[in-house]
């Protein structure tokens, strides 16, 4: 049995003899603050298993403990690890979250986890807002991805605002690659868009040369 003062519920809750479903339960029978206090206590322990059962709380519990307060509790107990598992949780529960998507982003901006950065933007089933994000990807001082920054203009039919960051970057070969590979549609919209953003005629012609040998090619 758990005991009833909160440092003690969340002592024996980090013990790994007690299930997962037995520590949200408990948490779940505590006042919120209480149930919080205890939640932050059991991210601070050493026990193997607390990480696991505290994810597992906020799975069942994140409506009644409160997104932000989970936040910070991971935050306060220095588990990134946690946080991010959390997140890429929630975020996959909750797909029309455009805010979380965002906070989601912004964590991973942070870890450099281009990868999952990549996966995430060129995920249709999860809705964000692409001004939002393109504005999170370009900030200044940091490395210039040019996958995520296409899947975003490419989604929502930024393309012009592609073509001059990219650009910009001096990521030639990726404006090549979307015009010929991605979505050749657009390539007329890109050329114009580089065209009209002071990129040399030449590059342009290097851009979309490989397209054009392509349609001569057929012909």
């Amino acid at each position: 049995r758990l005991y009833a003062a909160v440092p003690h519920v969340a002592r024996v809750a980090s013990h790994e003899a007690v299930c997962e479903e037995l520590v949200v339960a408990r948490l779940a029978a505590l006042p919120p603050s209480d149930a919080l206090e205890a939640f932050r206590l059991l991210l601070r322990s050493r026990a193997p298993t607390a990480l696991p059962k505290a994810l597992a709380v906020c799975r069942e519990l994140a409506e009644q403990l409160g997104h932000a307060q989970l936040v910070d509790a991971f935050e306060a107990a220095g588990s990134t690890h946690g946080l991010l598992c959390y997140l890429s949780t929630r975020v996959s529960a909750r797909r029309t979250d455009k805010p979380l998507a965002l906070e989601y982003l912004r964590l991973l901006k942070r870890l450099n986890r281009a990868d999952e950065i990549e996966r995430l933007t060129a995920d249709a089933a999860i809705e964000y807002e692409p001004h939002a994000v393109l504005a999170l990807l370009t900030e200044p001082g940091s490395a210039f991805d040019p996958r995520p920054v296409i899947n975003v203009c490419d989604r929502f039919g930024l393309v012009e605002r592609m073509a001059l960051l990219l650009h910009a970057h001096a990521k030639h070969g990726h404006l090549r690659l979307y015009a010929t590979k991605i979505n050749p549609s657009r390539a007329p919209q890109l050329a114009a868009a580089l065209l009209d953003g002071g990129c040399e005629p030449s590059r342009v012609a290097e851009v979309v040369a490989p397209l054009c040998a392509a349609d001569l090619a057929r012909d």
